[in-house]
This record gives structure tokens, C-alpha cells and sequence, in this order.
């Protein structure tokens, strides 16, 4: 190999080249952005459209339906999921992945240009489904003045002035802020101005809601007048006649003939606030809550850092004022990293230290050594060209690779060594070293890095998440063989002398001690290691078929592992989710919250309580949707109190809120978002056209479920909502008077809601003016119908009461009306206790053979724990393909089918060490295991190679198997224990962590550390047993 000679010969250069790419590397580091998660352009588009007016079941056969029927003409759709409510459509669109979404976003914007949705509904927006879209940190303001009121009166006025703080001051602060890309204000009271009108006096004097508006606004106006000119000069004119006072508004006309009528006389002006719609307090305490979201990209450590500087900046401006976060994913993420990069250095010391104990001096374990920080610092300069971030699985590739970057180095120095002892100068061993093993060397990480590619492959979140982890890995591997054959040849060629007494005589005793007795230990173990593999050898079969008995044994207990897709994340909040009856008010809503938070408060685990109770800020995604009747409680745990500990706690407590349905869960993390929770919930979908069949069944179901043990939590999307009442208009009574069906209605909306005709402008604050009845707050059911409408005769006014035009009939809707592909589903979601998926589908079975179905509808039961397996299927293929081009380069390289069968066997070895691991340490069996799996299978067969290498050339050469296997075991048996030591060593910080998101990295971790702990083991003994048996049989 020309570039080892180069390497050898030219060492001045060489240095200098790792030099540059150690620059390069520090330099591309600091210009890498940190976050949790890579940027992943997920194949989703959700349309929402507001139709106001609507209830539920109207805006989903009037709205939901037809932009359905539109979007399932676009390219590449693959599902349809909406959800109806009142009000509201939102209508989930999701795309093959690999789909062009410009393009996408495009063709679903044309063809819902095309929907023909009636006028009540608004234009739908179209909204790109980006997880990192949520709110990154949470910030609460309050005030003195709101904490010290002097009365009722004065406390609105602050929590006013405190709302136009927050929007007027922080919020724009905030969004000058690089990295911001905007900030939404919740809680607290708008300023509104209210003209509440006489009935009886706008009816004596005519006056009628239109006049109203129509004066208010003519009399408000600003625009542009031109330009006029003064000499040369030429100056724009601005006519500028906005109130500018309460007494403005009550002095302008409303009537003109025969009387002039002001405003004043039929009408109450006041300042007051807009009707409330949600609550946000913190610790039972009202405050003003700021949302904080940033820009696509930006990175969001920074950010926050950026933030906090500014939030200094303000408390020292508005000393009055108090703004500080309850919630900063930053902390998280950099917690996270903090902790990834902790085990990535631990892992780099505790391989070094390994490699000490085997090698016995400082010098060769620190040219070995160098081959970690050089590998890894030269990665940060491909990634910053591949444009990927520090996140936690670009670092957790980096970190997975830690104690596999000395694999090829070990083998190089031991080969050198060996040939330094067979007498040759150091330059000269360099060289013949490196060569012998350099094609070996190669294939091996070619086989680690060839796991990857199938991830090309694999669609769905799984493949596109780990994309960049395959690639860091890849990397890191590839600069540690260039390391390998290039760097470290060079350095033994000039500083390689042995001589492990001088250094070890100048250590302190104890590790001298420790080292001499490790050395006796490995010695112990070599021996023992010789007479089983002997005894293996007379029996080859026996061992052959214990081997598969252990295999059995391991599928027997993979079947019984916990499955999940992705672990569960202890971020230090939980969060509560309260539900009232449909018709609860907010007001009725806000004091059962209130008495759950002071039970919360007293509990001892927990820090601190943030309530939104009601409507404080929109749902735009289609994820938890607000409503007056249900709060969202986030609880900040103490420092060091497990999550877990304290919902046990609090389940129990629950029970003293029977009238509350409270559902407790941790916070949704962006990988639940992506591979959305529910799909490891247990669920039964209904599915079928008629409503009320669908939701006869679903109570069935979830009654049954309910009163069943081993379901808890049972939870139905098919609910009644509150009760309604909807206006039948008398036609006939209608065109009797002359009265216009859209006049009528105009007249009920503002007699019940009033109107917003106009706003008054406070400097930068646009306020608005909001005409009512004056009995609008006292309306009920009678009282409507008692309400006269004016009909203009030619010459009188006449007033028709609104029963002889109207009746108002009561009716049930329902909350929300799920559909997916344009068909009606119910579905009722559980968490199982104490049971398994098998025994819940056991008992399921009892309702469902009793249960009458009627035609056109069906049941399926576990839809969702169906999708999920769709992932693991996902993951299986790519594990085989990866076994696959392992074997095909590993038959390349030995130009033998049968010679890689043999190696290849180290795979199945080494699942039994994953499933054990697992099993022993309490882990499920989840995506990020599974990737361990894919991991493994590259490094397992590394071992193997060395093994089977050795023993296949000895045997070509020699002809004698049994002699070729003995030798094969005392040449080999040394570096193949280094290299998984030291990989082991490295994994090993990773798989004991405890920090930010150590949920995520252990079953990854120890399902390395298992399988190739058991596989090394099992690779010793099975596969020279296996080798011996294929060979015999061959010949």
C-alpha cells in the first residue's frame, strides 16, 4: 500500500495533514449548532379551517367532507385522518416519504381553491407539520401591582396593563431577537370598549344594530389624502379623524332626521375588558404566559442563551415587572448533550485505561489512544459539509463509535510488534506491518459501515431519524482506518520501544499491582480458555447443539420482552390534562382546577404548578384541542424526584375528583410527536358510516373495558358535547312580514354576540369597540324569544316578537367526529395494567362475539400497535439486508460462500447477548435497541474475521484443521479480548448514564455491550467448532 510507505517516509507531512484537519476540525466544532433532534422534513400537512357558526357534525359534512374529496386527488397521498368540531376542521394529510412537499403544498393549495366549502367557512390554511415548531421555552410575567391589588377593580387594571406589557414591550423585545421567529401572549384580559345599547330607547327613537355600526365606523376613519404642494416642495396629506376619547365615540350621530340622536343618549360607553375565555396561572396565582417560538434552524442553546441576556436587560428597565421561564427545552437539550458528551469522553478513558492493562506502558496505548480524538475531531469537519448538527443522535453515533475507532489501530500496533520482535528495523516493521493487515483492516470496516447503507431503504421516521447517526458512525470509522494505516504506522516507526518495566517502575505501586494482577488474571483466563476450547473440539456436536438450545432460549424470551417504540423520557414535568362535562362554563371549569391545584401544590415532589385553563391560545396542528370545559395542568418536579414516583402518588390522590376526568402522562417529547403515542396505547377502532351506531358501539366498548381488569385509563374520540339549540326559522312567517332570511339571522347574532364594527387606536394598541345589547349578558332561552324584530312598514315601525318567527329546538351534537380515508371511525384507547396485548384481545373477544354489528360497519382491534410493527418490520429488513452485504463482502474478500457463512453465524450469537442484556437490565425491546442491533451486526463479525482469518490461512497452508484452530487461539486470543474490551469500556458509560435523555441511550448502549460481550465469548469457542464442521463436511 503506496499511501503506508507515504505515511512512513514522509513524517513531517503526515503531521502536518492531522494537523490541518485537527484545526479544520476545532474550527468546523465551534460552527456546529446544538439541538435535540436533527431537522427532519416530515411528509405531513395538516389544513385547518374555521367555520364559525357550525356545529360539529355540520362542519364535517360541509367542510371536513369536501376538502377530503379535493386532497385526495394530490400525488402521493397516502392517509387521510380529519377531525370535525364545532367551529373547526382540521384535516391531516399524510405523504409517502420521499415526497416533494413544495410540490405537495402546491397541488393541495390548488385543489382546495377548488373545494367549494360554503361562506360560513373561512379560507383553510395550510399548515406544515414540523415538530420543532413547539413552543421552546415558557416564560410567565407578573407584576407588583397584580400581586398587591387594592381592589377588584384595580386588579383587572393590572392584569390589563400587564397584558399590554407583555404584547406592546417583551413580545417585541423578544422577537428582535435572533433566532426568534415569534412569540404568542396567553392569559390575562384585553382591553376592549363596550357600547352597550338601550333596547327600549333605540326602539323609540328606531334605531337600529346597523345604524349603530355604520356610524361608529364612519365617524372613525384614518386614510390618505394625496399630496399638496407648498412652492417646490410636495408634501403627503394624511386625514386623521380616529377618536381619540370615550366622549369622541358618545357624541357622534346615530340618527339624523327628524331629531339628531347622539350616541350617548341611547347607549352606556365604558372601557372594560373582552369576555374571558381561559385562565393562566402559575402556582394558583393569575399571570400573563409567553409562548416562545423559533426560527426553523436557529439553534436553540443560543437562543435561549440570547433570551435570558435580554429578560436581564428588562429587569433592569422595568423594575416593577417580573418575567422568568418555567419551561426551557435548552436546559433539556443541553443536559442531553452535556451528558452524551460526558459518556463519549468517560468512554474514550475508560478504553484508554484498557488498553494500558493489556499492553503494560503508556507509550503504545497512547499512539492507539490517538486514534479516538483524531477520528472524531476530523468527523466534525465532514459534518459540518454535510450540514449536521450536535444533537443527540449525530453525538450518540459518535459515542456508539467510541471503543470501535481503536479496532483497526489494535491490530496494526500488535502486527508491527510482531514483526518488531522477528527482528526487523521499526521503519520496516511500520510498513510490513500495516500492509499484512491493511486489506483485513479494511474489509472489517467496510463490514461495520456496510450496516448502514440498507437505511437508504427504510422509509418512515425510523430510517429518516437515524439517518445522520449512520453517517457519524460511518465517518468517525472511516477517519479511524485512515488513522490506522497512515498516522500510527508513522509514529511506531519512530517512537516504538517496549519497555514496560522502566515506565511501570516510575507509576505509583497500587496500579503497578492492578496491572501485574490483571495480567495474571487474563493469563488464568487464556488457560482456561485453552483446555474448554480442547474439550469443545472432541465435542463438536454437543457443542453445536447447546449453542442452539441457548438460541431457542433467547427467542423463547425476546417473544416476552416489553415492546415500545420509542422509551419513555424522565424530563423532570408531567403533565394533567382536566376535563369537565361538555356543558361546564369556565367559570365552573376554573374553580375544580383551582381546588386540584392546591392538592397538587401540597404534594412534596412537586415544585410547581402552570395552569391553562380554558381557551388561552389556539391549536393550529390538530394535537390537544382547548375547549371551556378542560385545563392543561404542567407540573415541575423537584430536583431528583422521579417522575414515575410522584403519577403513582397522584393517581392515588385522584380519587377525591371523581366529578374530573384527569388523565396524568409526560410531557409529549418530539420523538412522540414523530412516532406519535398513541400507537402504544391498546385500541379498538369502530369504523362505519352512521354516527349514532358508532357511538351505540364505542360506549359498549369502552363500558366493557372499564368494568374489565387490566384496562385503565379507557378513553373514547366519539363523545356527546354539550347541549345546544339550534334556530328553526319559520319561512312562512318570515315572508309573511317581508323579512329576509339573512336579515333575521344577522339580527339573532347581534342581539346574542353583539358586533365589532370599528377599534379605537391608543398609540400602538388597536382596541375594540364592541356594540351589544344591553341585556345580552341575561339572554336565555324564553328571553330570545321575547326579543322584537323591527319591521319597516311605509309608514311606521312595527316589532314582531321572535316566537312568532322562530323556535328554538334543543339537540345533542357531538364533540368531535373522527374520520381516516374518508370514513367515520370511533376509537377507544387503553392502557394495560397487569395484563399483555394477547390477554387483552382474549378478553375483547367475549364483547365482540356478543356484540351486534350492523351492516357496513366493522371492528379491529390493535390498529395502532399494528403501525407500530410496521416499524419493527421496517427495522428486521434492515437488520437482514445488513447481515446480507456482510456476507457478500465478506465472500469477496475470502472468495468463498462457505467461509463467511461462518463468520456471518457470529450474528445470531450475538442476539443472544441483546436479549439477555435487555432482559436483565429492564429494557424493552425499542426502536433505539433495534438500532443497536444494526450497530452490532457490523462490529460482532470484526472478532470473527480475525478468528476465522487466521484459522482458514494456517489451514491452507498446513492442512491441519485441529492445529490451525489451537493456533488460531493462542495468536488471536489477545487482540480480539482487546478489542472488545475496549468497546465494551467505551459503551459502558453510555449504558450506566443517568442524565438528560439516558432513557434513550441505554437499551441502545447495552444491546452493544450484551451482544458483543456474549458473541465474543460464544465467537472463542462456537465459531471454530462451527468452521471445523462446515470444512469436515465440505471435504
Amino acid at each position: 500500500m503506496r499511501l503506508v510507505r507515504f505515511a512512513v517516509q514522509r513524517p513531517v507531512a503526515t503531521t502536518v495533514c492531522f494537523l490541518a484537519a485537527l484545526f479544520l476540525g476545532i474550527y468546523s466544532l465551534f460552527r456546529l449548532s446544538v439541538d435535540f433532534l436533527p431537522d427532519i422534513d416530515v411528509p405531513r400537512l395538516v389544513v385547518r379551517t374555521d367555520a364559525l357558526g357550525l356545529n360539529a357534525r355540520d362542519v364535517e359534512e360541509y367542510v371536513t367532507r369536501p376538502i377530503e374529496a379535493a386532497l385526495s386527488s394530490v400525488g402521493s397521498v397516502r392517509r387521510l385522518r380529519s377531525v370535525s368540531q364545532d367551529g373547526l376542521s382540521l384535516v391531516e394529510v399524510e405523504f409517502r416519504w420521499g415526497s416533494d412537499m413544495d410540490l405537495g403544498f402546491i397541488e393541495a393549495r390548488s385543489s382546495l381553491d377548488r373545494a367549494g366549502l360554503p361562506q360560513a367557512a373561512g379560507r383553510p390554511t395550510i399548515l406544515r407539520f414540523d415538530p420543532s415548531s413547539a413552543p421552546v421555552m415558557t416564560l410567565i410575567v407578573t407584576g407588583d401591582r397584580i400581586e398587591h391589588p387594592q381592589s377588584t377593580r384595580d386588579y383587572h387594571q393590572a392584569l390589563m396593563e400587564l397584558k399590554e406589557v407583555a404584547q406592546s414591550v417583551i413580545k417585541r423585545r423578544l422577537e428582535q431577537i435572533d433566532g426568534v421567529a415569534y412569540v404568542q401572549v396567553a392569559g390575562g384580559l384585553d382591553r376592549e370598549i363596550q357600547v352597550f345599547l338601550d333596547v327600549e330607547k333605540c326602539r323609540r327613537y328606531n334605531i337600529g344594530f346597523a345604524a349603530v355600526e355604520q356610524s361608529l365606523a364612519q365617524f372613525n376613519v384614518a386614510h390618505s389624502g394625496g399630496t399638496i404642494r407648498d412652492g417646490v416642495a410636495q408634501f403627503p396629506l394624511r386625514i386623521q379623524a380616529e377618536f381619540t376619547s370615550l366622549a369622541e365615540i358618545g357624541r357622534i350621530p346615530v340618527r339624523q332626521e327628524p331629531k339628531q340622536i347622539r350616541l350617548e343618549e341611547v347607549a352606556r360607553i365604558e372601557e372594560s375588558y373582552a369576555e374571558r375565555s381561559g385562565y393562566t396561572r402559575l402556582n394558583g396565582h393569575e399571570v400573563i404566559t409567553l409562548y416562545l417560538f423559533k426560527e426553523a434552524g436557529a439553534n436553540t442553546v443560543e437562543t435561549s442563551a440570547k433570551v435570558y441576556g435580554d429578560l436581564y436587560q428588562f429587569s433592569l428597565d422595568y423594575p416593577d415587572f417580573t418575567v422568568r421561564p418555567v419551561f426551557d427545552q435548552a436546559e433539556f437539550i443541553q443536559a442531553s448533550i452535556d451528558s452524551v458528551i460526558e459518556a463519549l469522553y468517560l468512554g474514550g478513558v475508560f478504553a484508554f485505561i484498557s488498553l494500558i492493562y493489556f499492553l503494560r506502558d503508556f507509550k503504545n496505548p497512547l499512539i492507539v489512544g490517538l486514534s479516538i480524538p483524531v477520528s472524531i475531531v476530523t468527523t466534525f469537519i465532514c459534518m459540518y459539509f454535510l450540514d449536521i448538527h450536535f444533537n443527540i443522535v449525530s453525538l450518540g453515533g459518535l459515542a456508539l463509535g467510541i471503543g470501535i475507532l481503536v479496532d483497526n489501530s489494535i491490530v496494526v500496533l500488535e502486527n508491527i510488534y510482531r514483526y518488531r520482535e522477528l527482528g526487523h528495523a521499526p521503519r520496516e516493521a511500520a510498513v510490513r506491518g500495516t500492509e499484512e493487515v491493511g486489506l483485513a483492516i479494511t474489509a472489517s470496516t467496510l463490514t461495520t459501515m456496510a450496516v448502514f447503507l440498507p437505511l437508504v431503504y427504510v422509509k418512515g421516521m425510523a430510517g429518516a431519524l437515524f439517518y445522520q447517526q449512520a453517517v457519524t458512525i460511518s465517518l468517525a470509522l472511516a477517519a479511524s482506518l485512515l488513522v490506522s494505516i497512515t498516522l500510527l504506522p508513522m509514529l511506531s516507526s519512530r517512537r516504538w520501544k517496549r519497555q514496560p518495566s522502566c515506565v511501570l517502575h516510575r507509576m505509583a505501586a497500587p496500579l503497578v499491582w492492578t496491572i501485574d494482577l490483571f495480567q495474571k488474571v487474563f493469563g488464568l483466563f487464556f488457560a482456561l480458555y485453552e483446555r474448554v476450547l480442547a474439550g469443545a473440539l472432541r465435542h463438536r456436536y454437543a457443542v453445536m447443539v447447546a449453542a442452539f438450545v441457548l438460541l431457542a432460549l433467547s427467542g423463547w424470551l425476546a417473544v416476552r420482552l416489553d415492546r415500545e417504540l420509542m422509551p419513555d423520557v424522565d424530563r423532570g414535568h408531567l403533565v394533567l390534562h382536566v376535563e369537565l362535562p361538555a356543558e361546564a362554563s369556565l367559570s365552573a371549569t376554573s374553580a375544580a382546577v383551582t381546588r386540584l391545584e392546591h392538592r397538587l401544590r401540597q404534594e412534596a415532589g412537586v415544585r410547581s404548578v402552570l395552569a391553562s385553563v380554558g381557551i388561552v391560545r389556539e391549536s393550529v396542528t390538530g394535537g390537544y384541542r382547548p375547549g371551556l370545559n378542560k385545563a392543561v395542568l404542567d407540573l415541575e418536579l423537584a430536583e431528583g424526584v422521579p417522575s414515575a414516583e410522584v403519577e403513582r402518588t397522584l393517581e392515588a390522590a385522584f380519587a377525591d375528583f371523581g366529578e374530573l376526568t384527569l388523565t396524568l402522562a409526560q410531557p409529549e417529547s418530539v420523538f412522540e410527536q414523530l412516532f406519535q403515542r398513541q400507537q402504544t396505547l391498546f385500541d379498538v377502532k369502530i369504523v362505519g358510516p352512521q354516527l349514532e351506531t358508532l357511538a351505540a358501539l364505542s360506549e359498549q366498548t369502552a363500558d366493557f373495558m372499564r368494568q374489565t381488569a387490566g384496562f385503565a385509563h379507557v378513553v373514547s374520540d366519539l363523545r356527546t358535547g354539550k347541549r345546544t339549540f339550534e334556530v328553526v326559522i319559520d319561512r312562512d312567517a318570515a315572508i309573511n312580514y317581508g323579512i329576509r332570511i339573512e336579515q333575521l339571522t344577522d339580527f339573532i347574532n347581534r342581539q346574542v354576540q353583539g358586533s365589532t364594527p370599528t377599534q379605537f387606536v391608543d398609540f400602538v394598541d388597536r382596541i375594540d369597540i364592541r356594540v351589544r345589547a344591553g341585556h345580552a349578558d341575561e339572554l336565555d332561552p324564553q328571553r330570545i324569544l321575547s326579543l322584537q324584530y323591527p319591521v319597516q312598514r311605509k309608514d311606521r315601525t312595527i316589532h314582531v316578537p321572535l316566537s312568532q318567527l322562530i323556535r328554538l329546538k334543543p339537540s345533542q351534537g357531538y364533540e368531535e367526529i373522527h374520520r381516516e380515508d374518508q370514513t367515520r371511525t370511533a376509537t377507544i384507547t387503553a392502557t394495560l395494567k397487569g395484563i399483555d396485548r394477547t390477554e387483552a384481545q382474549a378478553k375483547l373477544a367475549t364483547l365482540l362475539d356478543g356484540l351486534t354489528v350492523p351492516s357496513g360497519h366493522w371492528v379491529a382491534v390493535g390498529t395502532h400497535y399494528a403501525q407500530m410493527q410496521e416499524q419493527y418490520r421496517n427495522l428486521y429488513v434492515l437488520v437482514a439486508l445488513a447481515v446480507i452485504l456482510v456476507y457478500c463482502i465478506l465472500a469477496a474478500q475470502f472468495e468463498s460462500l462457505v467461509v463467511p457463512f461462518v463468520i456471518v453465524a457470529a450474528v445470531p450469537l450475538a442476539s443472544m447477548g441483546v436479549v439477555f442484556s435487555l432482559w436483565a437490565t429492564g429494557n424493552t425491546l425499542n426502536i433505539m435497541s433495534l438500532l443497536g442491533c444494526i450497530v452490532l451486526v457490523g462490529i460482532v463479525v470484526n472478532d470473527s474475521i480475525v478468528k476465522v482469518d487466521f484459522i482458514h490461512k494456517r489451514f491452507r497452508s498446513d492442512g491441519d484443521l485441529q492445529d490451525a484452530i489451537v493456533g488460531a487461539g493462542q495468536k488471536r486470543f489477545r487482540p480480539i479480548c482487546m478489542t472488545t474490551l475496549t468497546t465494551v469500556c467505551g459503551l459502558l458509560p453510555m449504558a450506566l448514564s443517568s442524565g438528560s435523555g439516558a432513557e434513550l441511550r441505554h437499551p441502545l448502549a447495552w444491546a452493544i455491550v450484551g451482544g458483543l460481550s456474549l458473541a465474543t465469548l460464544l465467537t472463542l469457542i462456537v465459531i471454530p467448532i462451527l468452521y471445523s464442521v462446515v470444512i469436515r463436511e465440505k471435504a
